[in-house]
């Protein structure tokens, strides 16, 4: 009897290790070990696209396009809504109320795009209902979505989309956002409010003294009788402010996440790490300064693999943070506002048009017939996009792509990305070079193929 028992645990060992060596195993409820694969990633920055582009043929269009359709996952920040106009626009928006038609979608998927971030400022331009739909319409597309939800917990919980290779992340969040767009939180007695993710910062200011210069303050109270006021240590209270003692008398700005948020978008980032193969982060923000830096580290340290930014209308520079990504800004991949639909009356109102006006109209007297704002400023319809390549979990390729949305050409040709031509290319990737310098990333612009390489340490 024992060595019959032996024989069957000696034949179920075999078994396992030969399963183990010949096939895919999945470790937790959701994560694959397609990560042990090689995966290629295509990310953008902004996408504010309102017009249907699959009619378009141009080479360089669909060459930007086959690099799309390349990767195994493509990523973009949507920053428009796909509502068809349902909700309600609001009294505030990021200064054009961003939505478009249903089909604009599909128009995305057919593309090539299969993740789309939805945290941004223009997100609440339509209300609940707006970012309802828009989400219903993404996913009837067939495109995973995050950023953006029927409450708080839905708007900052990982995306999830499963590749045959591997399990892809995706958290958005942004920290310009029109207070009354962030999500509400849901109870166990009563829903949330839809919205987006928020990311909240505020300025906070800071002042330091000198000694002497405190001491003076002191005894100038002391003098006048001005209460409330004490010099304890190293900190100064006069007339309801707290200074504190320095080497020099300076004020100080700096930026503060919100200690929720900051908590609440790091713990999602420690979730997705148990469930994916490879976590992806969207930040929009029309501030970016050393608040951000300081964040995108303790995303990564929290699990992140990559990191790309978004939201000033201009190229970053990219860091390379433990062998993680950081794009802090791809700067904009689509730029059609000047091309939407319809737009609600104050948009018109504050340019004195009625009724019988058209979007155009009003753009016209914005951008002063394209001599002013948006058309004029050449950064903004300059991006990069980039192809990332895996492998067991590494970063071991990064394709920088030069993008062109048309500078100084006339609607409808301004605003609708191509590959950039070679000299375009080599202008962009360059900047791209210059700006990442002061994080110690090194590119090379490879004119053979027009793209830049970035150097993995």
């Amino acid at each position: 009897m024992l060595t019959r028992f032996r024989y069957l645990t000696s034949f179920i060992l075999i078994f396992c290790l030969a399963v183990i060596g010949s096939s895919t195993w999945f470790t937790g409820d959701d994560t694959t070990a397609g990560a042990q694969q090689e995966i290629t990633i295509f990310l953008t920055g902004d996408a504010i696209i309102s017009q249907t582009w699959s009619q378009y043929n141009e080479p360089e269009f669909l060459k930007l396009i086959q690099e799309i359709r390349g990767a195994d996952v493509a990523i973009a920040n949507l920053e428009m809504l796909i509502n068809d106009f349902k909700g309600y626009p609001q009294t505030e928006s990021g200064g054009t109320w961003m939505a478009c038609k249903k089909e604009i979608a599909s128009e995305l998927k057919w593309a090539g795009f299969d993740m789309l971030g939805h945290a941004n400022n223009h997100t609440y331009d339509y209300g609940s209902v707006g970012i309802l739909e828009s989400i219903k319409n993404i996913e009837e597309a067939g495109l995973v979505t995050a950023g953006a939800g029927k409450d708080l917990q839905s708007a900052r919980a990982p995306a999830y989309f499963k590749h045959s290779k591997a399990t892809i992340a995706l958290i958005s969040h942004t920290s310009t956002f029109t207070a009354y767009g962030r999500a509400g939180r849901s109870r166990p007695d009563m829903q949330g409010r839809p919205g987006l993710n928020p990311l909240t910062v505020t300025d906070e200011t800071s002042i330091t003294l000198k000694r002497s210069t405190a001491d003076s303050l002191l005894k100038l109270a002391r003098q006048e009788n001005i209460p409330n006021v004490s010099l304890r240590g190293n900190t100064l209270s006069f007339l309801g402010q707290t200074y504190q003692i320095g080497e020099e008398n300076r004020s100080i700005r700096k930026t503060i996440i919100d200690p929720k948020d900051l908590a609440g978008n790091l713990a999602s980032i420690r979730e997705a790490r148990t469930k994916a193969d490879v976590v992806v982060i969207s930040v929009h923000t029309h501030s970016p300064g050393s608040w951000l830096n300081e964040y995108c580290h303790q995303a990564i340290d929290a699990g992140a693999d990559i990191i790309f930014g978004h939201g000033p209308h201009r190229i970053s520079g990219i860091e390379l943070y433990k062998g993680k990504p950081i794009f802090y800004s791809l700067g904009d991949f689509v730029f059609q506002n000047e091309q939407i639909d319809a737009l609600p009356s104050e948009y018109y109102e504050q340019y004195g048009l009625g009724d019988d006006a058209k979007p155009e109209d009003a753009h016209n007297i914005r951008y002063r017939g394209g001599t002013s704002g948006f058309p004029v400023q050449r950064q903004v319809w300059e991006g990069i996009a980039a192809t990332l390549t895996l492998k067991n979990g590494q970063i071991t390729a990064i394709k920088l792509i030069p993008v062109d949305m048309g500078f100084g050409k006339p609607v409808p040709i301004r605003g609708r990305p191509k590959y950039a031509d070679n000299e375009l290319g080599a202008k962009i990737i360059t900047d791209v070079i210059n700006l990442s310098k002061n994080y110690g990333t090194v590119i090379e612009y490879n004119a053979s193929d027009n793209t830049g390489l970035v150097k993995i340490k």
